[in-house]
């Protein structure tokens, strides 16, 4: 979810006065910073007249530059802005523009504020298979997605293997690294807590920038990640697995990922690492949580 605070001194000068010149921000708007997401900088813009232009709320201007990628969560503004319009209101907002600003994109689109308290794990589950049922045609989205990033599974075994884990417990990963992924589904590719509104039509999906195609095992992991809860949940109750798995509805896709749910765990720690070295410092205790889920299991 995100955050509204008025720190207007990290609102980019020359970007609203583009907005107003383009006709797209009234001049007397109020920009605020929006906070929850660590990736985009993201702000409310609040107008009078906002109801009449189909944005009650206000709108979003999400700024997300190029180096905001990582081997994990690949971000494509332009794949997010054209997946939201053809997704509809089922999942999604129409974007009002997207515009080069420098390196970066800036995305324009309503406001969706979260109406409800309780997140129930079981809807999760069922947001998520209907985004994997949903057809769009092929050429909206064809990024594809794989299971693992190399990359981060090897740093996640370095990591264990220097903390002296055994040989049977990195034999069992190992034997998940081997489990067959397959799909070619519809995936959201960053279902985190912020990300998932809680609202009375049931939840909704924002933030689509790392949108793209594969298995659904995917998003059920990020979803269910204890990492990504440390990172993003913002003080809310931890999904419950089983019950996410349960609302999912497939018994195929559920014990795939159970299978896979090891080699995950590790590939999760790697791409903590990858963060911490980049100076996100909050990862590391994100990697201690995501560790201890994995010990569990093993």
């Amino acid at each position: 979810m995100l955050h509204a605070n008025s720190i207007i001194g990290r609102i980019p000068l020359s970007l609203r006065q583009s907005l107003v010149r383009a006709g797209y921000v009234p001049r007397n708007a109020r920009w605020q910073t929006l906070h929850g997401g660590r990736v985009s900088r993201v702000f409310l813009i609040s107008a009078t007249g906002s109801a009449r232009s189909g944005a009650p709320h206000g709108l979003v201007c999400k700024l997300t530059h190029p180096a905001c990628s990582s081997p994990l969560f690949p971000v494509d503004p332009v794949l997010e802005a054209r997946a939201m319009t053809a997704l509809g209101p089922r999942f999604s907002v129409t974007p009002r523009t997207l515009i080069a600003w420098g390196q970066a994109s800036c995305l324009l689109y309503p406001y969706v504020p979260e109406t409800e308290t309780d997140l129930r794990s079981e809807d999760v589950g069922s947001v998520l298979r209907a985004l994997h049922d949903t057809r769009l045609r092929p050429n909206v989205v064809r990024a594809r997605r794989p299971v693992f990033a190399a990359s981060l599974v090897h740093l996640g075994l370095g990591y264990l293997q220097n903390a002296g884990w055994s040989e049977q417990r990195l034999a069992r990963i190992e034997a998940a690294l081997r489990v067959p992924t397959h799909g070619n589904v519809l995936l959201h590719g960053d279902p985190v807590r912020a990300n998932i509104l809680s609202t009375r039509s049931g939840p909704r999906l924002i933030d689509w920038q790392c949108i793209g195609r594969g298995d659904p095992c995917l998003d059920l992991f990020l979803a269910l990640s204890p990492a990504m809860h440390r990172i993003y949940g913002g003080g809310a109750s931890p999904l419950e697995p089983r019950a996410v798995l349960s609302g999912y509805g497939s018994t195929e896709t559920a014990q795939r990922y159970r299978d896979l749910a090891p080699a995950l765990h590790v590939q999760m720690i790697g791409h903590c690492l990858w963060r911490a070295q980049r100076g996100d410092v909050d990862y590391l205790e994100a990697l201690e949580v995501e560790q201890a889920q994995l010990a569990r299991l093993l």
